[in-house]
């Protein structure tokens, strides 16, 4: 007994810390590993044939050997038509944006010549009115020069 309490304290936290870490390590290591753990056999097949367990297996989960590291297909056909269904959405958005954005444009081409044709409209409008208002004032203004060249003609007279 003593030499084992004796050993014990020899012992350092040290060593106990390197221990537990390394252990710890090696679990995690292993358990996320992407390889799963293989079994060696000296017998050729799988560890189930050379134990003699092949007929206890149930059909489905016998293992058909591939030369994959698995025996099932990865690929999932779903996947594949979902994607084809993606990728047709995607197009068909895409052309309907297209459409949209051609409409969109041919309106706002449309309002902006529908707005120059106004715009135009309007300034000709503004031209003729500021045209009759210069003739009115211009025949107002020679009527009062007519009327004071009249006026001064008899003061003319008169003097």
């Amino acid at each position: 007994m003593q030499k084992l309490i004796q050993a014990l304290r020899s012992i350092s936290f040290k060593n106990i810390l390197g221990v537990f870490f390394a252990g710890l390590l090696m679990l995690i290591s292993t358990a996320c590993s992407n390889n799963p753990p293989t079994a060696e056999s000296s017998a050729e097949g799988s560890p189930n044939q050379a134990k003699g367990l092949t007929s206890e297996l149930p059909s489905p989960v016998k293992s058909k050997q591939k030369a994959d590291m698995y025996a099932y297909n990865n690929t999932d056909q779903d996947i594949v038509e979902r994607v084809k269904d993606v990728s047709e959405k995607v197009s068909k958005s895409a052309s309907e944006m297209a459409g949209d954005l051609m409409k969109g444009s041919q309106k706002n081409i449309q309002k902006a010549e529908d707005n120059t044709k106004q715009a135009l409209n309007q300034a000709q409008k503004a031209a003729e009115k500021t045209s009759t208002d210069i003739k009115r004032q211009a025949s107002k203004g020679a009527g009062e020069v007519k009327d004071k060249a009249g006026d001064f003609q008899r003061q003319i007279q008169k003097s």
